[in-house]
């Protein structure tokens, strides 16, 4: 049985850790880029987009322009 792990080896370390990287990140219109490819996602990668949008309405039409993630797989969440 030597391929079977013990509930030892297998544990998750539950030790607190401190914060390695803190940002206000970017603003581009209503979104605020938190992360991107160019900064903290070299080292975190395969890198990731992290967005805040901040959009209320206005009563006018928005126009953000090409949208960022254009040719890259994204999932939006919208949270209310």
């Amino acid at each position: 049985m030597d391929n079977v792990a013990t509930l030892q080896e297998t544990a998750v370390s539950t030790r607190q850790r401190g914060i390695a990287f803190r940002t206000s990140g970017r603003r581009h219109g209503p979104i605020t880029r938190l992360v991107s490819p160019s900064d903290v996602g070299e080292l975190i990668k395969p890198f990731v987009f992290l967005d805040h949008g901040e959009i209320r309405p206005t009563g006018q039409q928005l126009f953000a322009g090409i949208h960022p993630h254009s040719g890259i797989a994204t999932l939006t969440t919208v949270l209310a």
